[in-house]
């Protein structure tokens, strides 16, 4: 699987975590929040790049209960993080990651080029089933010339 490339911040922060810096390191130096580095960590996991997991603290353990607590309670849905976090009280940082590893592990990402186009499928067939025929374009909501008029409040 080749990796996707990631954005320019993101990119940092998986560099300075590939040198071996911890994300406390590397929130020190780029003034990036620890949490957003750990949301660019979990980003990196997700488009396809190793990040060192057990390094930042993740245990098999928390990845064994995520994924119990996931297919148990959640219906086998993937829950909001806060409510993943309140749940089976681990670090939301350790949830986060585990979430992007277990999206990895079921195929959810679209870290390969055969899931990226069957997700844009995916998703211009959803498009074409809300879109109106013979409408090539959304109405501009902010601009009264577009043909749309929302009810007037009396």
């Amino acid at each position: 699987m080749t990796p996707k490339e990631l954005p320019i911040v993101v990119n940092l922060s998986y560099e300075l975590h590939k040198k071996g810096q911890t994300s406390r390191e590397i929130q020190k130096q780029t003034s990036i929040p620890e949490r957003t580095v750990y949301m660019h960590f979990a980003s990196a996991i997700m488009a396809g790049h190793p990040v060192n997991c057990l390094k930042l603290g993740v245990k098999l353990e928390d990845v064994e209960t995520i994924e119990q607590h996931i297919k148990n309670k959640c219906n086998n849905l993937i829950p909001k993080l806060n409510e993943l976090n309140s749940s089976v009280n681990i670090k939301e940082t350790t949830c986060r990651l585990v979430l992007a590893l277990i999206k990895v592990l079921y195929g959810m990402t679209d870290c390969t080029p055969a899931q990226q186009k069957e997700n844009i499928e995916r998703f211009s067939a959803a498009i074409q089933k809300r879109v109106v025929p013979g409408i090539t374009k959304r109405p501009n909501l902010f601009n009264p010339s577009s043909g749309f008029n929302p009810p007037r409040k009396r």
